[in-house]
């Protein structure tokens, strides 16, 4: 829900900051820890699947969970 104008100049007297710039600023942090996250766990699943620990069947479970859930918190904040 957008605010409207009087909330919005509300917001920006109490806080000092216009409320789209923090909006901006939350999603890319969330966003970026998100990517670090995928990245991370891709890395360990793939040591994890090349030092014979996970199967096949593991990691392709888990790459394409993961992507499902990347793909889903893309949509519901960056859109």
């Amino acid at each position: 829900m957008a605010m409207n104008s009087e909330q919005a100049n509300a917001f920006k007297a109490g806080s000092g900051i216009d409320p789209t710039v923090l909006n901006k600023f939350v999603l890319g942090f969330v966003l970026s820890v998100l990517f670090l996250w995928f990245a991370w766990s891709v890395l360990v699943v793939f040591r994890g699947w090349r030092s014979g620990k996970v199967t096949e069947q593991n990691a392709l479970h888990f790459f394409i969970s993961t992507a499902i859930l990347v793909v889903f918190s893309v949509w519901m904040f960056a859109s």
